[in-house]
Parts: structure tokens; sequence; C-alpha cells
């Protein structure tokens, strides 16, 4: 029979494609990625990204003790380094895909013993580094002129005292725990739903790995927001 054939024919996938196969991301913001990653490992002299890498990069606007939490989450075989395939899906999880993904990726931040809960100590951290991003928004106050064709950033009000961010921690935590000593990852998803403080961090994150990371911006929407939220 003429028409069998015992070649296949059909191309084996590349390695970006199948990167984007597994991910949110495009091929091509696959590629785009890979130049972001190198010149990121081209800095570490084992050529690959490393905590230190990070640090100056994305702290501020991520409070110092979330450094730890926000290198394991994307390290996911934990051998202290960033590989590209872990930077792709991390980038993956904290910006493209629905919200409650997202959020998951949130959770590993603040899991930081990687037990699967969050502890009253965790939970405790994660409110005070949200508490004090949101304060950050309220605070700057972004103008354009039209004129001109500037930005202009301006800060209105005081800060939060040690005092007032304690409060407000203190208030917010018996919502998070609903009596627990410590809650799931579910758990955790159910109160994001309906919190602000959850979703301005979710923000935060999805510019920081935008600017930081070199993800380009899906669409110009997005682009706009991550440019007038990073000059915040």
């Amino acid at each position: 029979n003429n028409s069998l054939s015992l070649i296949c024919h059909t191309e084996t996938p590349t390695f970006y494609q199948t990167l984007a196969g597994v991910t949110h991301l495009t091929e091509k913001e696959v590629l785009e990625l890979e130049k972001r990653f190198w010149v990121l490992a081209g800095k570490s002299l084992s050529h690959r990204i490393d905590i230190s890498i990070l640090t100056p990069l994305v702290s501020p606007p991520l409070p110092p003790y979330l450094l730890q939490g926000f290198f394991q989450a994307f390290d996911e075989n934990q051998d202290g380094h960033l590989d590209f395939k872990e930077l792709s899906c991390g980038v993956s999880a904290a910006c493209r895909g629905p919200e409650m993904e997202r959020q998951k990726f949130c959770f590993k931040i603040f899991d930081r013993d990687r037990d699967g809960f969050l502890s009253s100590s965790e939970v405790d951290l994660m409110l005070e580094a949200m508490v004090q991003i949101s304060e950050q928004t309220r605070l700057e106050v972004v103008s354009t002129n039209t004129k001109t064709n500037t930005v202009n950033t301006t800060t209105q009000g005081t800060k939060l005292t040690d005092n007032q961010l304690r409060e407000k921690v203190d208030a917010e935590k018996p919502l998070v725990l609903n009596g627990k000593d410590k809650i799931s990852l579910e758990e955790f998803l159910v109160w994001t739903v309906d919190s602000s403080l959850a979703k301005e961090f979710a923000v935060m994150l999805f510019q920081l790995c935008h600017v930081v990371l070199g993800l380009r911006p899906a669409t110009r929407k997005d682009e706009g927001e991550i440019v007038r939220g990073w000059l915040d």
C-alpha cells in the first residue's frame, strides 16, 4: 500500500514551543524572557540566577523579609538557583492565567517552610507586607501633564507608625485564620476573593515580573497600568 509510510513527518516541538505549551506564555514571550534570563545570569559567576542577583532588583518594593520566600516560589527544585524553565513557569504563574493561579503563587511566597500551610507567624508576615504595599499605593499620587507629556509622582498623607501597622495586621488576622492556628492553600484562596490587600499584592507582583524579569505586557492596557503602577 503506497499510502502507508514508516516515516513520521510530524515536526518535533522546539524547546520554546514545549515551554509555551506548559505555561500561559506564547512562544514569542518565552523567547523574549530568555534574553532577560541570560542578562541576569550573566551577572553571576555561576551563570545562573541566585538570590543575590534578584535582591537589589525586587527590594523595594518587596520587603526584605519576603525575599527568600519570593525566590523559593520560583526555585522549584530548591537548589538555590533559577534555571530558565523555573523562571518561565514562575513568571507565568504570577502574571498569566486566572486570578486564582496568581494567588496560588503568592501563597508559595508566604509559605516559608513549604509545608502547604500558613502558620500564625507566616500570616503575620504576609499581612505586614500586604499592608505596607497597600500603604505605598495610598500615599502616592500620580498626575499627568498633557502639555509637557510628563508624569509626576507626589506623596500625600503620612506613613503608618509601627503601632498603626500592628493594629491593621491584628484587625485583619482573625479574618484570615478564622479561629485556626494555620490555614491551607484552599482557605487562603477563599480569603483572597474579597481581600483588597491580597489583590493589591498580586498587582504589585504582576508589575514586578514585567519590569524586572522582562515579561512583555500582553496588551497595551496592561502596559499602561504597569508603567503607572511602577512609577508609584
